[in-house]
């Protein structure tokens, strides 16, 4: 995601379409943004050890009982994501840090979603932490592409990746009906020549499996669902080929 989608919005308001009138903040409150974003604070927000004076609505209060999903987006590689491109946690830290959230019991199950070039290289260690369900957007060896292209702003809006859970969240979770798509029906509902990338999914320390757990288990429906929405259908994004093509001509 990134700020608005053109200079007439407003500049703190992500969207995850060109067109689209849903303003992906609302509801939602920024602990942690800008400098705040550091690797030592997200180890801190996850094993709950913060400095003295914390504000409250900084901490995740999760406990023994409670499912924790963890969602990271960004750039990386094989075994690691950056911060900030100034530094980065790997493969092992970020196992590490489950590992003595397990520990101190302040998660039932956690669902860990990674978007990035080379994601599920990030899940190769998931399986020694009990009750941890891990999805990559990339096998090693792939990348994982922008959707689309704000050309006002000059950045990519949101990862193929990424859109494609909006559109399978969207579909349901916010729908009326019974629509409880499971992780197994996400992944299995992503399409590698959308995404250009194979998804990667593992269950293996987890007690209930894939096409066992709903994805409205770590996945809260949205409350801007019922606003008008404009669709991939009704609306052209230019594939890979032709952003290409467009920034070889303005060059």
């Amino acid at each position: 995601m990134t700020e608005g989608s053109s200079w007439s919005r407003a500049v703190s308001s992500p969207f995850s379409e060109y067109h689209s009138p849903d303003d992906l903040f609302v509801d939602v409150d920024i602990d942690y943004k800008a400098d705040d974003v550091t690797v030592e604070n997200f180890v801190r927000v996850l094993t709950g050890k913060h400095l003295p004076g914390e504000a409250n609505k900084k901490k995740l209060n999760s406990h023994a009982n409670g499912n924790v999903l963890v969602y990271m987006a960004g750039h990386g590689g094989d075994g690691f994501i950056k911060f900030q491109d100034q530094e980065e946690i790997t493969t092992s830290e970020i196992t590490d840090v489950f590992e003595e959230m397990r520990q101190s019991g302040r998660f039932n199950e956690l669902l860990f979603v990674v978007d990035t070039c080379q994601a599920f290289t990030l899940c190769d260690d998931l399986a020694r932490v009990p009750n941890v369900i891990g999805i990559g957007s990339s096998l090693r060896g792939e990348n994982s592409y922008a959707h689309h292209t704000d050309f006002t702003l000059g950045v990519t809006v949101v990862d193929q990746f990424t859109r494609e859970l909006l559109v399978f969240l969207d579909k349901n979770m916010t729908m009326p009906g019974p629509r409880d798509g499971t992780i197994s029906d996400f992944v299995t509902n992503v399409d590698p020549k959308v995404i250009l990338a194979h998804p990667g999914v593992t269950d293996k320390s987890s007690y209930r499996k894939i096409h066992e757990v709903p994805m409205k288990d770590f996945f809260r429906a949205s409350s801007i669902s019922a606003k008008a929405k404009v669709t991939q259908e009704e609306v052209h994004y230019p594939d890979l080929a032709e952003v290409i093509a467009t920034q070889k001509n303005s060059n």
